[in-house]
């Protein structure tokens, strides 16, 4: 029970000898470890302080890297401090936001309230005021059990969102569902359903799992330094609004980039559901708080702004321009639509996101059976070309540490660490 959960309110030192007997019972949100990390060092006293604040809500431990290095390869550990949400053996999630306190209790207060709440077709109009993404799981008698305790154990995965659960035949006919089960997900008044066509489908956990990873966001969510990774992960296009922090000129660009999202899916459900090639998410940036991450990455500055673009994540490129040339802009809707229809079939010309040094390397890497024959036939010349990389990598990758997405971030007081 959440009362018998960190009663001490401390942090554990977790080991090779402790670790799957204390685990086994309750949520434990577990830093991994280095004593000589810089970042590591920052961040214990923040981490012990998180002890005490969620003592009777969720465990908190630790675990030193150098003394028990088969518990972090166990979890895949490749850099430190790495934070994992440990919620059973088969849910584990790390956490990737930012490393204030305030940040990462909400985290952990989240995951420790999830659950999946039982409503009817009158609590309906309500929960759509109160959550921007919920998902709907209807099912009746003759549906087995063990789909509504994956739910639940998915619910616990995806606490971000909210989960709710039904057998009320009216609600179910208002979402006109006509089979059951279903699992069904609301937002901005859009309504997706679970792409099941038998019971099996419901039966694979993975599958359900990444339809709820897919489908998470709102319309056009914020990004920031806790879901970069998501929104700009995979092979997924993103229509990236950039725009000011004022909050009169914020409304109305995300008004607009909403109306167009909008737009977007219209089409998809009147061509039967088909997206045409690459699946597309739209989300907006806020341009202000991101200054350096803009300008370095997409080369846009505070004058440019409200702006938007559409990123190539997968290929490292952008889009800025139309077809035709002309500046993609939130105000001509069919400009920016035909524009995304056109980075889909690679008729727009691409501007890297990545620096010259980014560049020089995956170019190189590119070329590896052509570089080995070189090698081979030019020795005193390669040995030249790999000194100078040798420098390279010392002066660009070794000297600094290379910086998380998050040291852009703009906030109150210094860089999120």
């Amino acid at each position: 029970t959440p009362a018998q959960a960190n009663p001490l309110g401390t942090v554990v030192l977790l080991n090779a000898s402790n670790f799957d007997s204390l685990t086994k019972t309750g949520i434990w949100f577990i830093k991994f470890f280095a004593p000589w990390c810089t970042h590591c060092q920052k961040l214990a006293p923040t981490w012990e302080e998180l002890g005490h604040e969620l003592q009777y809500k969720v465990n908190i431990g630790k675990v030193d890297c150098t003394a028990d290095s088969g518990l972090c390869q166990r979890f895949k550990v490749q850099g430190y401090p790495t934070l994992k949400l440990l919620q059973s053996p088969n849910d584990i999630i790390e956490y990737k936001g930012s490393r204030q306190l305030s940040s990462l209790r909400d985290f952990a207060e989240k995951a420790a309230d999830a659950r999946v709440l039982d409503i009817t077709v009158t609590d309906l109009d309500r929960i759509k005021k109160m959550d921007d993404v919920l998902f709907i799981y209807l099912y009746d008698d003759n549906t087995p059990f063990s789909i509504l305790e994956t739910i639940k154990g998915l619910s616990r995965s995806f606490f971000s969102v909210k989960f709710y659960s039904s057998k009320d035949p009216n609600l179910t006919a208002q979402l006109k569902i006509v089979k059951l089960p279903a699992l069904v997900v609301l937002k901005d008044e859009l309504q997706k359903n679970y792409p099941s066509v038998s019971l099996d489908s419901f039966l694979s956990r993975d599958i359900i799992k990444n339809w709820i990873q897919s489908e998470k966001y709102p319309l056009v969510p914020a990004m920031d330094s806790e879901n970069y990774e998501d929104i700009l992960g995979g092979d997924r296009l993103v229509v990236l609004g950039v725009f000011r922090s004022f909050e009169g000129t914020q409304i109305k660009a995300k008004k607009s980039l909403k109306n167009i999202a909008k737009l977007y899916y219209q089409q998809i459900k009147e061509r039967g559901g088909s997206e045409d090639g690459r699946s597309v998410i739209f989300a907006w940036l806020d341009g202000t708080r991101w200054s350096d991450y803009i300008n370095g990455v997409y080369g846009l500055n505070k004058k440019d702004l409200p702006a938007v673009i559409i990123a190539d994540p997968q290929s490292n490129k952008y889009y800025d321009t139309s077809r035709s040339g002309d500046k993609i802009n939130l105000i001509d809707q069919e400009q920016l639509l035909e524009s995304i229809h056109d980075a889909k079939k690679g008729y727009l010309v691409g501007k890297s996101t990545m620096g010259f040094i980014e560049k020089t390397f995956r170019d190189m890497f590119s070329y590896g059976e052509h570089a080995q024959k070189t090698i081979i036939e030019h020795p005193i010349v390669s040995l030249i070309i790999l000194s100078l990389i040798v420098g390279v990598v010392y002066r660009y990758c070794i000297v600094p540490q290379v910086r998380d997405v998050r040291d852009y971030e703009k906030g109150i007081g210094s860089k999120v660490e």
